[in-house]
C-alpha cells in the first residue's frame, strides 16, 4: 500500500481553527485554492469509486491524508481518500439484501456523526448517495474550519435546509457569514444533507461544481 507522508485532513482543519479563533475572526462559509482543491481531490476518488459501483461508506476528515506533491506549490496539498475497511462492493450489497450474507452488527460500522440516516438504519440499503451525505459534512467542516462536536450539529445543517430563507440566512442562522460568491457552493453542501438520497446531488455533480470554483478561484488569485 502507498505510505502517505503527512496529516489528516481533520488535523487540518483543528489548525486552521485554532488560528481563527486566535485572530477573533468570525464563523464564515468561504473557499480559497488550496481548500477547492482538496475537495476536488476527494470528490474524484469518490467518482472514480462510484462509477465502479463501490460505496466507501467511512468519508470523514479522519480517513482523508494530506501530503505535499512533489514538484508543487509549497502549500498545496493533495489529498488522499483512505481507510477502505468497511467499503461496500455491488456484489456485497446483493448478497446483503438477499439474505446471502448477515447484516447483523452493521450498524456499528462508521462514524455516527458522518453516516447517513439510510446507513445508521438500513445498512444493507445502502447507495452511492450515502458517501454524498458523509461527504456534505466533511465539506461543511472543511470550508467552515471547525469540526462538529457531535451528530446533533449536522442535524441542526438538515434543519436550517429545510427552514425558509436564503442560502445566506440559512447559514446565518447556524452562525456563519458566507459571501454572494460563494453561496452556490454553500447550498451544494446544504443539498448534500437532505434525507431522501433522491434530493442528494450526485456525485458528477459534486465534482463538477467543485470544479468550476477550483478554475474560477485560481484565475481570480492567480495561482
Amino acid at each position: 500500500m502507498q505510505s502517505v507522508k503527512g496529516r489528516t485532513l481533520e488535523s487540518y482543519i483543528k489548525r486552521r481553527t485554532r488560528e481563527q479563533e486566535a485572530k477573533g475572526a468570525p464563523k464564515i462559509f468561504s473557499v480559497d485554492v488550496t481548500r477547492l482543491s482538496i475537495a476536488l481531490e476527494i470528490a474524484s476518488a469518490l467518482e472514480y469509486l462510484h462509477k465502479q459501483k463501490l460505496i466507501h461508506r467511512a468519508v470523514k476528515p479522519a480517513n482523508i491524508f494530506l501530503s505535499s506533491s512533489e514538484g508543487s506549490a509549497q502549500n498545496q496539498q493533495e489529498a488522499i481518500l483512505g481507510d477502505f475497511g468497511i467499503m461496500k462492493w455491488g456484489d456485497f450489497q446483493a448478497s446483503l439484501t438477499t439474505g446471502t450474507l448477515t447484516a447483523t452488527m452493521q450498524h456499528g460500522l462508521g462514524t455516527l456523526k458522518y453516516m447517513s440516516p439510510e446507513q445508521a438504519i438500513r445498512p444493507k440499503d445502502v447507495t452511492v448517495r450515502t458517501d454524498i451525505y458523509s461527504l456534505g459534512v466533511t465539506f461543511f467542516e472543511l470550508f467552515t474550519n471547525q469540526i462538529l462536536a457531535s451528530s446533533h450539529h449536522v442535524f441542526e445543517i438538515y434543519s436550517a435546509r429545510m427552514s425558509r430563507g436564503t442560502t445566506a440566512s440559512r447559514f446565518f442562522q447556524m452562525g456563519h457569514q458566507i459571501s454572494s460568491t460563494d453561496e452556490g457552493l454553500g447550498e451544494l453542501v446544504l443539498d448534500m444533507h437532505l434525507r431522501g438520497i433522491d434530493g442528494r446531488p450526485s456525485i458528477d455533480k459534486v465534482r463538477g461544481r467543485l470544479s468550476w470554483e477550483y478554475n474560477r478561484a485560481v484565475k481570480i488569485t492567480g495561482e
